[in-house]
């Protein structure tokens, strides 16, 4: 009976990520899996990417990880997915997302073949707002990097 109660405990240990309670996987890839998970005090789903942080650093992508946390922290776009929080333990690194319900746009066409014209039209529009959105946000960035206001200086004559 301890047993029995014991695993169940750490089953459940397992299952939660702070103040995510862990779900099903919904993709997996070469360097991580996304879970479905529950956000404990609001009850909303959000998405998990989990990274093995063994995988990454023998690959050399913790710098490109990195810069991915860091540059989806700044955009807030309808047609962009929200990054809410990243957080890491020893052995992986967790990248809290908003979780999309309908899926991916290839899978989709990929079941139910080719769009129709208005709606590929609509999808395409959505998509160029990001991309432009992105874009003006990464002119801003360079332009107050160009400006020298968020230029620091490391001794003896290096700029980052």
């Amino acid at each position: 009976m301890y047993r029995a109660k014991r695993a169940a405990s750490l089953r459940a240990k397992r299952r939660r990520l702070g103040k995510y309670e862990l779900e099903r996987t919904i993709g997996e890839g070469t360097f991580a899996k996304v879970r479905i998970a529950k956000n404990m005090d609001t009850g909303d789903h959000v998405a998990i990417k989990i990274l093995d942080k063994a995988k990454v650093h023998k690959n050399k992508l913790a710098e490109q990880i990195r810069r991915e946390i860091c540059t989806m922290k700044l955009i807030q776009h309808p047609n962009v997915v929200h990054l809410y929080e990243g957080m890491g333990s020893k052995a992986r690194i967790y990248i809290v997302l908003e979780f999309v319900m309908g899926g991916e746009l290839h899978d989709i066409i990929a079941t139910s073949g080719r769009l129709k014209e208005d709606e590929a039209r609509r999808y395409f529009q959505q998509l160029i707002n990001a991309v432009d959105y992105c874009h003006r946000l990464c002119m801003q960035v360079v332009e107050k990097l160009m400006e020298g206001t968020q230029c620091l200086l490391t001794l003896p004559t290096r700029a980052r």
